[in-house]
């Protein structure tokens, strides 16, 4: 019924959203801080366009290190494309972060 077609657009624009989420710019920041780098804005106030255009969509952003000692900074990077995204008027509550060890610096997003 309705609900089955709702649900089907709704793993459609998610499986959208993730492949164009997929395709950005890897997100900067200043060297040993959360500061982001003006070259990320671009890339972000995408996300945020995104969000705007998928209001039923929340997102994941995990920030991830190579060094298990530095996931306290990863943490402040997501959360500061969380604070970047949510000053553009996307609803915070949209949003969680969090930092993680990996086998590289990076910062991913992933649809809810």
């Amino acid at each position: 019924g309705i609900n089955a077609e709702y649900m089907g657009q709704k793993e459609e624009a998610k499986e959208a959203l993730a492949s164009r989420l997929a395709e950005l710019p890897i997100i900067e920041f200043e060297r040993n801080h959360a500061e982001l780098k003006p070259e990320s804005h671009q890339a972000l106030q995408a996300v945020a366009d995104i969000l705007q255009r998928y209001k039923h969509i929340r997102l994941r952003v995990v920030g991830i290190t190579t060094n298990p000692k530095t996931i306290a900074l990863a943490d402040k990077r997501a959360e500061a494309c969380i604070g970047y995204v949510a000053a553009r008027g996307v609803d915070k509550a949209r949003l969680e972060g969090k930092g993680v060890h990996g086998s590289q610096w990076a910062t991913k997003f992933t649809p809810l």
